[in-house]
């Protein structure tokens, strides 16, 4: 009996002390990206002494600012993440002004961007149930049926309209949605915008981005 008793408390601390864990996985991780975005000048400063992360960071920046394609493929990645804002749809039509293929570009951008919606659907799904219970509370079982349930709306339509789908992302890859789904319903609404774009792209630029420009 003295035994039994023994088994049935150790399991609290072992629940406890995986709690406290994925909690501290969790912060060290948003606060590690909101230093990484929000600070970058002392992460430029502390690249600088280690050759070869800054021979990186010049390799991204000079690509980016050349305009190439990988340059495309970077901004498209990097304005994916969940924790940056990068206007892609803007720099996308912005490409198209540029001597490159329009199907390159379709092609690079489409890459990049699921690529960076692939990594945000990592950091949910590394950061699993419990951080996500922990964080969200009673909600989290909520958010779970609802994506079982219309996940798929939620993931074809969010990559096809403006919508903040990258920090929804994470949370799709925490409540475990289906990986090929996400992959494959994030790649179909990413492209039919960008094809949308492509076709529409003088009125776009003629007409919807003064009028747009004018408003701010």
């Amino acid at each position: 009996m003295p035994h039994h008793t023994a088994n049935h408390r150790s399991h609290p601390r072992k629940e406890r002390y995986g709690i406290s864990k994925g909690l501290i996985l969790a912060g060290t991780l948003i606060l590690f990206l909101w230093l990484l975005y929000y600070n970058r000048h002392f992460f430029i400063n502390w690249m600088k002494q280690h050759p070869l992360l800054y021979s990186l960071y010049q390799h991204i920046s000079l690509q980016v600012t050349e305009r190439t394609l990988l340059g495309l493929f970077y901004a498209a990645f990097f304005g994916s993440l969940f924790f940056i804002t990068l206007p892609i749809e803007v720099i996308f039509l912005y490409y198209t002004l540029l001597a490159y293929d329009p199907l390159a570009l379709v092609a690079v951008s489409l890459a990049g961007v699921v690529l960076g919606m692939l990594t945000n659907y990592a950091i949910g799904w590394l950061m699993g149930e419990r951080v996500l219970t922990i964080l969200l509370g009673k909600f989290y079982h909520k958010l779970k049926r609802i994506n079982d349930r219309f996940g798929t709306f939620f993931v074809f339509f969010g990559n096809l309209i403006p919508s903040p789908i990258e920090p929804f992302s994470v949370l799709l890859g925490g409540t475990r949605y289906p990986l090929r789904k996400f992959l494959v319903y994030t790649s179909a609404g990413r492209l039919i915008k960008f094809l949308f774009l492509l076709m529409g792209k003088d009125y776009f630029l003629q007409t919807v981005f003064p009028l747009v420009s004018s408003w701010i």
